[in-house]
């Protein structure tokens, strides 16, 4: 169970799943957003980083890809009303995720597919965790 997810809270939970669906380029990932967001509550940032984590699913190249889907994240980080501890947070671990990135383009071919997709799982993890925490306006609510 990641941080995303709780039983305590189902929409948390649901956004969690719709993050990792997105970020490994899923089918269907367009629908599930729409049924996330079918009352709105979803912020403008939400969604811009949700297209352009789809945008960075057809890069071709692995590290290419993964550092598109991490640019993404902070750029969400930077605009979105979380709070600083958050996003802090947020923003280290995305740093240490994009120091590995840099190295999985030097890999040799033999292991870079495994470390590839641990990369993978773990920068979906980290878009589930941003995608799930409230923002500011959501927390007050």
């Amino acid at each position: 169970m990641t941080n995303a997810e709780s039983p305590r809270n189902p929409r948390r939970d649901e956004l969690a799943r719709l993050a990792r669906a997105v970020a490994t380029g899923a089918r269907g990932a367009g629908k599930l957003w729409r049924l996330a967001n079918k009352d709105g509550r979803l912020t403008d940032a939400a969604g811009a980083l949700i297209r352009q984590m789809r945008q960075a699913v057809i890069e071709r190249d692995p590290s290419r890809r993964l550092g598109r889907q991490l640019t993404a994240i902070d750029s969400y980080l930077r605009d979105a009303p979380l709070p600083a501890f958050k996003a802090g947070t947020f923003r280290d671990r995305s740093a240490a995720l994009r120091k590995r990135v840099h190295l999985l383009g030097a890999m040799p071919a033999d292991g870079r597919a495994s470390t590839g997709r641990r990369l993978e799982r773990e920068i979906a993890g980290l878009f589930a965790d941003v995608i799930a925490e409230p923002t500011g306006d959501a927390a007050r609510r």
